[in-house]
């Protein structure tokens, strides 16, 4: 299954500030900035300057790749990197009690 990313034209043109952009698989590469990618949806789900676009056509044709987006929509699209690999995962307090417990019980065993 692939990672779902927010549209970010859905982002800009959604009517309702509370309600969540679409979420999409696709972004493009010619505007995306090294691992930052740019994601945008294709589906024709928004009507802009009275046209029914996708928002990969509302992003390039109209916003100009990001460069020229309406002052009315107040906001600034913002190119996010992947979060950081992960790595191995801290153990739990619980975890540490019991790996302590056993070792002092191998301890009491060598003892005798």
């Amino acid at each position: 299954k692939r990672r779902q990313r927010s549209c970010k034209v859905c982002a800009l043109l959604r009517s309702n500030p509370k309600k969540k952009s679409y979420a999409t698989t696709f972004y493009c590469e010619r505007c995306s900035v090294d691992s930052a990618k740019c994601w945008l949806c294709n589906k024709i789900c928004h009507r802009f300057k009275g046209v029914f676009k996708t928002c990969f056509a509302i992003w390039h044709e109209d916003f100009e790749c990001g460069q020229s987006i309406p002052v009315t929509l107040g906001k600034k699209v913002v190119l996010r990197r992947p979060g950081q690999v992960a790595g191995e995962q801290k153990k739990t307090r619980r975890e540490l009690e019991l790996h302590e417990a056993d070792a002092e019980g191998e301890e009491c065993e060598t003892d005798e």
